[in-house]
């Protein structure tokens, strides 16, 4: 599926807010409120100081680790730099160790999508089989086989709560992973499975993979919509922009098309010269 670059940013950021069978409303409105602060942030300056990652946990404890969807986007083409992030936040009593290599593991899985190295067959096989090395030894190889398991053997919703977990953050993140892995190709069934959950950490890990996948144009219109804030398209162009490198802040029209790689687009501002014209000249 090829996309452009801004349009996989797009659907991953639009993803990771969409609220399908919301219950807890107060939990969404604080995840909506840090997701913009560090899509703005990374925006404007690239990085995401300690003190700011420390007044976000410090404020915001239980949805705090949302923060980290944005910089695995920002970080989805270096992610070893992604990893030392996430170690410093570990260092730092952030996040537990278990916490922080599940946060990579999904980086890991969103660095895949957005780089269009995820195999149109066998994309349970391939993105399991990545994160074999990284995981062994630890609670992230039993959630491994958890979500094989799930998928192969046709888990009912209930059973893979079940067995995979939803109240700590790396269950949540398996979860998500689940889903996605589960029904790749039907972004409504994959959130509003994910909405079950009840859970704003598996809603939008969940979205923000599915999102990447399917590309913002790929996320039917009905759910785009539900994003009110008029400034929102704007903001992650200028994201896209800063990681980019080769666009200062606001110069990123809000119509610009940005074309898919090695697709030639149409220039109607160059003039093009026919082979005949060039040889009668």
């Amino acid at each position: 599926m090829n996309l452009s670059l801004l349009n996989r940013f797009q659907g991953c950021l639009y993803g990771s807010f969409l609220s399908p069978q919301v219950q807890d409303f107060d939990a969404i409105a604080v995840r909506d409120s840090i997701l913009t602060e560090i899509i703005d942030t990374l925006g404007h300056s690239g990085i995401i100081s300690l003190e700011k990652w420390q007044n976000l946990a410090q404020n915001n404890s239980k949805e705090f680790p949302l923060a980290v969807i944005p910089l695995a986007l920002f970080r989805h083409d270096y992610l070893t730099g992604f990893q030392n992030e996430l170690a410093i936040l570990s260092e730092n009593q952030l996040l537990s160790p278990d916490d922080a290599l599940a946060l990579f593991c999904w980086g890991h899985i969103l660095s895949v999508i957005v780089r269009e190295k995820l195999p149109s067959a066998n994309k349970v096989e391939f993105c399991l089989s990545s994160l074999q090395a990284v995981t062994q030894g630890t609670v992230g190889e039993e959630y491994l086989i958890g979500i094989k398991q799930a998928i192969q053997e046709g888990y009912s919703l209930e059973r893979v709560v079940e067995t995979l977990g939803v109240s700590q953050l790396s269950s949540a993140i398996a979860l998500s992973l689940y889903f996605f892995l589960d029904t790749p190709e039907h972004f409504e069934l994959t959130l509003k499975r994910a909405a079950l959950t009840n859970s704003p950490w598996v809603l939008s890990f969940t979205g923000a993979l599915a999102g990447a996948y399917h590309g913002f144009t790929g996320i039917p219109l009905a759910w785009r919509l539900t994003q009110t804030d008029l400034t929102f398209s704007e903001r992650i162009c200028q994201f896209w922009g800063k990681w980019s490198g080769v666009l200062s802040e606001n110069t990123l029209p809000f119509s610009t098309a940005i074309a898919s790689p090695l697709v030639i687009q149409s220039r109607p501002n160059v003039p093009l010269i026919s082979q005949g014209e060039y040889v009668e000249g």
